[in-house]
């Protein structure tokens, strides 16, 4: 006669050692609620790697609005989950590990948990599940499992012990001091700042600005998301790029289908947006500046002295918490600012916080905190690793979404023979600045790729799709043909352009230089809009970089 099987538990099944291939394995179930609390599960996990006497599965604990992408990622990862939390009640694990204190530990109420913070400690309220009106402390693992419960609080400094007693007194004795790894990845990471900034597409002397929000309504992206727009604006693309890091329950509630539908305005004017699972500690080592909320991200940011602008926050924020020094003490960015001159100013150096203070009062011990856990796990499954190598890495290169702009505001100042030109989104057509006396503004646009209410408002279309040999003026006409009354319309012939002005002609565009398609037009049409000739060798400049530009009529 065949007794039960329980297949959907693989390694945690009572009868796993019948079928294992690796003898005397003991069993670790990373339990997970939330998408963010995956993302920090699999990063926990990677202490086990190359010990064949470990087996590690997943399983999902329900009920959080957040838990949308966890199983997803977690199957790309080609991971065991157990897909039907029910089949836990018939489990053996002999550890449990969590970044969620909001799982069901009593389901396992005598195996050893440890519950591993997915951010900086203990320093916001959020709503309650529970509760429809009430609010409680973010991290924290309710009374009724620590008085029951075999739980152990990872807690990353003492004064956080010190809060946590003043919450509830059932946390004596459940605390484990043993730092933040996240931040030790951070720290590990500085050397491959140039490779980071490479795959954020930096060049030459360009600054890399990154937004980060956290979730809900006092979050940067609730209450103040027409800053990303106006980054993007007016910050020149010749001096910057734009990246923006959201917290993953913003993915996980939205989905992400319906986010990138959210985000086109920002989408469509480059933004690099950062997927969460991979990129967000590599966008805090590249970046030259970050603008935040009361959010993690915004914390690691400051302690790894990155330069730090303030644009969000709310009372969601705990007293007394590291973040709220930092709340209180960072430089703001309002709406009203001069954004481009506040940027450069604080990536100089106006307004630096003090990091190390904050490592001080945020975390004792930065360094070692891989180490740590990996003893303290070991120990709890009565298991040496003397022999087993901890594998450790920098950050992963960042996972983007990314899509070229659409449009370009487009501004430019002649000189003689010079021309200085700076490229910027149009995220918020109609609602530009005024231009500095000196300087004239266009709207620049592709032919394809562009939203159709852009291109019939723009001065300058370029088509830059190549052209079959002899074929430029044929589409030249056929351009010209859709968009009768655009001032300028240009089209590729192999290295240079060709374009049409407007009841002018057509004029051929070669650069010696590495301008653009948008930057090299951006000659003819200055020239024009300055009422000048346009004939002859231009010096153009970009950011720190110039170039030559000719023009000819043809």
């Amino acid at each position: 006669m065949i007794g039960r099987q329980w297949p959907e538990l693989g390694p945690a099944a009572p009868d796993a050692e019948r079928w294992s291939t690796f003898t005397g394995q003991k069993v670790v179930l990373c339990l997970f609620r939330t998408f963010t609390s995956v993302i920090h599960g699999i990063a926990l996990m990677s202490v086990f790697a190359s010990d064949s006497r470990i087996a590690v599965v997943y399983a999902l604990s329900p009920g959080s609005a957040f838990e949308r992408g966890g199983r997803e990622l977690l199957r790309s990862k080609r991971a065991f989950v157990i897909e039907d939390p029910a089949l836990l009640l018939d489990a053996k694990v002999d550890l449990v590990v969590t970044a969620s204190e909001k799982v069901d530990f009593s389901i396992f109420p005598d195996t050893t948990t440890f519950v591993v913070p997915h951010g900086l400690g203990f320093h916001k309220f959020v709503p309650d599940a529970e509760w429809s009106k009430r609010s409680r402390l973010s991290g924290l693992v309710k009374d009724e499992h620590l008085r029951r419960c075999a739980v152990r609080q990872i807690v990353t400094c003492s004064d956080q012990v010190d809060q946590l007693r003043e919450v509830t007194p059932h946390i004596n004795g459940k605390t484990v001091l043993c730092g933040d790894l996240s931040f030790e990845v951070i720290r590990n990471s500085g050397l491959r700042r140039p490779s980071y900034r490479k795959a954020f597409g930096l060049k030459g002397e360009q600054k890399l600005v990154v937004v980060t929000s956290t979730w809900g309504r006092q979050s940067l992206l609730g209450q103040a998301r027409d800053v990303i727009g106006r980054l993007l604006d007016r910050l020149p693309r010749e001096e910057y790029r734009i990246a923006l890091v959201l917290h993953p329950n913003v993915w996980a509630h939205k989905g992400e289908g319906a986010l990138l539908s959210d985000l086109k305005p920002e989408l469509a004017g480059g933004v690099l947006l950062v997927r969460p699972e991979q990129g967000w500690q590599a966008a805090i080592v590249a970046a030259d500046l970050v603008i935040g909320d009361h959010g993690s991200v915004s914390l690691y940011a400051a302690m790894n002295g990155t330069p730090f602008l303030l644009a969000a926050s709310g009372d969601v924020v705990v007293p007394r918490t590291s973040m709220a020094t930092l709340v209180s003490k960072a430089p703001r960015l309002r709406l009203d600012d001069d954004f481009p001159a506040r940027c450069r100013a604080v990536i100089a150096g106006e307004g630096q916080l003090d990091a190390q203070a904050l490592i001080d009062q945020t975390v004792k011990r930065p360094d070692g905190t891989a180490k740590r856990l990996r003893n303290l796990f070991y120990k709890a499954l009565g298991l040496s690793h003397a022999n087993v190598p901890l594998w450790q890495y920098e950050a992963p290169p960042p996972l983007l979404h990314h899509q070229p702009p659409e449009a370009n505001a487009v501004r430019t100042k002649l000189d003689g023979s010079t021309v200085t030109v700076e490229t910027c989104a149009s995220v918020n057509l109609g609602k530009l600045d005024r231009v500095e006396k000196g300087w004239k503004r266009h709207l620049a646009v592709p032919a394809e790729g562009s939203s159709l209410h852009y291109r019939h408002a723009a001065s300058v279309i370029i088509d830059g799709a190549p052209c079959s040999e002899g074929g430029v003026f044929e589409r030249l006409g056929a351009l010209r043909g859709y968009y009768p009354r655009c001032p300028v319309v240009v089209v590729r012939d192999g290295s240079e352009h060709v374009a049409d002005v407007l009841d002018k002609g057509h004029y051929r565009i070669q650069a010696d230089g590495d301008a653009d398609p948008v930057q090299q037009t951006a000659v003819l049409y200055a020239l024009i809009a300055g009422g000048q000739q346009p004939s002859g060798g231009f010096i153009t400049k970009f950011g720190a970089e110039e170039c030559k530009v000719h023009i000819s009529q043809c």
